[in-house]
Formats: structure tokens, sequence, C-alpha cells
């Protein structure tokens, strides 16, 4: 039989490293592509949190007259709660149960000079 009839054939060694290669190559862009798509599971209140924190805090202080300013720190349904003491300032629509909730402490100004702990928690749904 001459040359020039002859059928091209792989080596089946390389045959299988192509296998190999082509199938990491599909499991990495699966990978990628899974990470890009939202998901309802991801945590949206710590960002929702640090925004609404930079609304609310003047001078380092938490003030309760700029609670709704926090309102607007994300597309979201947001509710804001400020807590110092007994005395509670919300902003926003009661939330749902089961929404994404983070807090964290911050010094309220509940009077001119009087400043107290408190809680500054961001409920997003």
């Amino acid at each position: 039989m001459s040359s020039s009839s002859a059928r091209a054939q792989a080596e089946p060694v390389v045959a299988l490293v192509c296998v190999a290669v082509l199938c990491t190559a599909l499991a990495g862009y699966a990978t990628a592509y899974d990470h890009s798509l939202p998901t309802a599971d991801r945590d949206r209140a710590p960002p929702v949190l640090d925004a609404a924190t930079d609304a609310v805090l003047v001078d380092a202080v938490a003030r309760p007259d700029h609670i709704r300013d926090a309102l607007g720190a994300t597309s979201s349904a947001v509710n804001v709660t400020l807590i110092a003491g007994d005395r509670t300032w919300t902003a926003g629509p009661v939330p749902p149960a089961g929404a994404d909730a983070a807090s964290r402490p911050v010094p309220v100004r509940v009077a001119p000079g009087d400043v107290r702990f408190g809680r500054l928690r961001v409920i997003v749904w």
C-alpha cells in the first residue's frame, strides 16, 4: 500500500491527552460561568450596612435624623434601624421573614452633647 492512500491515525496517548485537555477546559468554563450568575443565597446585607453606616454617621457619630439617607444605599428594598438604649429609630418598609440582615455597634447622638452606645441594623430583601 502506498503512503499516499494511508489514513491518518493518532497515537492513543496523544488522543487521551487531547480529551483530558478538552474536559479540563470545559470544566473551567462551566465553573466560571456558574460563578458569574446571580444567586439567591448571597449575602447582600454587609455592603448595604457599609453604605448605610456612611450615610448615618456624621463626624463618626450616628445621627438618627440621617437614617432616611441610608435608604438610598441600594436598589433593593431595605429597612434601617438604629437602637440606642431604650430608643429606636426605623426607616423603610417592614421586612419579610428570612431577609438578609447585618448590624454593627455605633455611637449614637441622642441629644446635643449626649452620645450613647447603639447598634445600626439593616435588613435587605
